[in-house]
């Protein structure tokens, strides 16, 4: 579940967005989801981080962060790029940002990170 989150202090990635696809709105964010985003980002986080447990966020260019309530503990996992720039982070059980190192852009569906979760 994703709720809203007080960035302060956080950093992130920059990721650019994918401009092969549509803007993403309030009325077609589920069109988006399940079939208009092509392109998945891979990152990677640190041995201690996945062992103790993580939470991913993300920072559209305009609009509220958001933070994933759940727990991961994947050393690897992608995430859905949309049209915008979007900043995205992880932070530990006591919301301290953990360093994220960016990989490769892979097709959502197929690709060489295909068993990589995605979040």
């Amino acid at each position: 579940m994703w709720r809203k989150f007080d960035h302060k202090g956080i950093v992130g990635t920059r990721v650019y967005g994918d401009t092969r696809v549509a803007s993403t709105n309030l009325f077609n964010w589920l069109y988006m989801k399940f079939w208009g985003w092509k392109t998945a980002i891979v990152f990677h986080v640190g041995d201690e981080s996945a062992r103790c447990g993580y939470r991913i966020g993300y920072q559209p260019i305009i609009g509220n962060a958001r933070l994933n309530t759940t727990v991961f503990h994947d050393k690897v996992f992608r995430v859905r790029i949309g049209r915008e720039d979007c900043v995205f982070f992880a932070v530990d059980r006591d919301l301290q940002e953990v360093s994220l190192r960016m990989g490769d852009r892979t097709p959502i569906k197929g690709g060489s990170y295909q068993i990589a979760p995605l979040r």
